[in-house]
């Protein structure tokens, strides 16, 4: 079964549109994507990893994260740099 990659779409998300597409595009082969309401943890683009185990947050997510973001939802840990951006407040929930 694939992973599932929310995406949030709230309003402050929805500023950095074309890092979110390119992010979704880069996580479509490895993981269903699906879109959600915003999810209170605004520093865009969020993105909720779930793979097997509670949904793991990420905010202000960039291009340059886009190998890291695979790298989670096919079961790997996250890079150090990307460790700083999980958003640990809304580990596990899915507004």
């Amino acid at each position: 079964m694939k992973p599932t990659v929310y995406i949030c779409s709230g309003s402050s998300c929805s500023k950095r549109k074309k890092t979110a597409k390119k992010l979704a595009a880069a996580l479509e082969p490895v993981a269903s994507i699906k879109r959600v309401k915003c999810q209170k943890i605004c520093k865009g683009p969020v993105l909720g990893i779930e793979n097997g185990a509670p949904v793991q947050w990420f905010r202000s997510c960039a291009d340059d994260d886009e190998k890291d973001l695979v790298r989670v939802a096919v079961g790997r840990k996250p890079s150090k740099s990307l460790r700083k951006k999980v958003a640990a407040k809304r580990g596990g929930k899915l507004r």
